[in-house]
């Protein structure tokens, strides 16, 4: 293993912690609307709660992650991660205290007792959830300019491979006699580690100059600015960047339809158990984790960056005509493309506004990026609950469609100075 390679475990590891605890609650959280929805529910149907609770994290995280991308870019990404990962862990706290709260008691703001404990929840951690975009730009700053790419890949792989035991570990942990309480507390206890991990990491200057690189070898470029700070509005005059944050609410939009959608349609629907949901959700996950850790590396040597990102969006859309069906076969089946789809683009998504950002504004516009994501899942959770109320299935058809257009979109980035391949690579 090289010395760039070593120095990049740290954040890959930070990465494996984030999307596990992030993961955790992906097949519980319709279930634990079902049971604490209490007699005295008055917000409708179970698709809408669970999109609000979901656009609940989204909607905070939208208003602090460019906060804390911004303020990253000043005080330094190591401690805006520990107070991102402080926040996480309290809130995963909070979350527990729900299951010692009796349904039947109160309602607050329509919303019995124990599913506003949970709401209480998902805004702390919304609100202190920007410690993705924080992650890639550190990554970003310790990775050579020709090795971007395969940097986000291994960061969206350890990513993916916390997605595959999140998911399964709390599908299985949920069945138990202590139920859902269970996962809870394991993703609390992960994310207490990962907190306690961060104190002992080096600070992103310092792996610079154990690998003898300085800003110019990870970006390309420095330019000169006046001052670090960058406001949304001339965030909009960087060339690309208006398109790039379109591009990443749009995918997020697509995104948020599924994660919504799906879990709904996985308990009504089709009827799956708990188990079967994380089951589902692992496997999606160790397909990316194969696709970003032995794919992507070798295609984005060959294939420009956009190439990948069009390409890739296409076949993303494949897997939501499959998902119209009921078999599981066919189910699976949309896995591979949703995972070969997914794995090649969003790495070289992140990668390419990486270089578009350049190193004095990678916190900014990673965080101005993860607004756009947080936004897009606000309006995708909510969305998408009320679609699948009302059109049921064929809320897979219409993300379908959309990220066909994406894709058209996408094209646009071809001519940009960043759609390169490394002669190095």
């Amino acid at each position: 293993m090289s010395a760039q390679q070593r120095a990049l475990l740290p954040i890959l590891f930070i990465g494996f912690i984030t999307s596990f605890s992030m993961s955790t609650i992906l097949p519980f959280l319709i279930y634990v609307v079902e049971d604490f929805r209490g007699s005295e529910f008055v917000w409708g149907d179970i698709g809408v709660v669970f999109g609000i609770l979901g656009a609940t994290y989204a909607l905070f995280e939208m208003i602090g992650a460019p906060l804390l991308g911004a303020w990253s870019d000043k005080i330094g990404r190591k401690k805006v991660l520990i107070i991102s990962h402080t926040g996480s862990f309290i809130s995963w706290g909070i979350f527990a205290l729900a299951f010692f709260v009796n349904p039947e008691t109160n309602t607050v703001l329509g919303l019995s007792l124990p599913l506003f404990v949970i709401f209480c929840a998902r805004v702390l951690d919304g609100i202190t959830g920007g410690n993705i975009a924080v992650a890639n730009s550190y990554l970003s700053d310790i990775t050579p300019d020709d090795k971007t790419s395969d940097s986000f890949g291994q960061m969206a792989a350890a990513g993916g491979l916390g997605f595959i035991i999140g998911p399964a570990l709390s599908g299985f942990l949920g069945e138990t006699s202590l139920g859902y309480l269970l996962p809870v507390l394991v993703a609390m206890g992960i994310s207490g580690i990962g907190l306690i991990f961060l104190f002992f990491m080096k600070d992103a200057e310092s792996v610079r100059k154990d690998l003898n690189l300085s800003l110019e070898d990870c970006h390309g470029y420095v330019e000169e600015q006046k001052s670090t700070k960058t406001t949304f509005t001339e965030a909009l005059k960087i060339k690309y960047i208006p398109l790039l944050l379109l591009l990443y609410f749009l995918v997020y939009l697509a995104f948020n339809f599924f994660y919504t959608a799906f879990p709904v349609h996985a308990e009504g629907g089709l009827e799956w158990s708990v188990s079967q949901v994380g089951v589902y959700f692992a496997t999606l996950s160790s397909l990316m984790f194969v696709i970003q850790l032995f794919v992507l590396p070798r295609v984005s040597k060959r294939v420009k960056p956009v190439t990948l990102i069009v390409g890739g969006l296409l076949i993303l859309s494949l897997y939501f005509y499959l998902a119209l069906s009921e078999n599981t076969a066919i189910l699976y089946l949309g896995l591979v493309f949703f995972a070969l789809g997914n794995g090649t683009m969003w790495p070289s998504f992140l990668g390419f506004m990486s270089k578009v950002a350049g190193p004095k504004r990678q916190g900014t516009i990673q965080g101005y990026g993860s607004s756009a994501g947080a936004f897009a899942s606000v309006v995708g959770l909510l969305l998408g609950g009320i679609l699948y109320d009302t059109i049921g299935v064929y809320t897979f058809l219409f993300t379908a469609i959309g990220l066909g257009v994406v894709a058209l979109i996408s094209l646009y980035l071809k001519n940009a100075p960043q759609n390169s391949i490394s002669k190095e690579s």
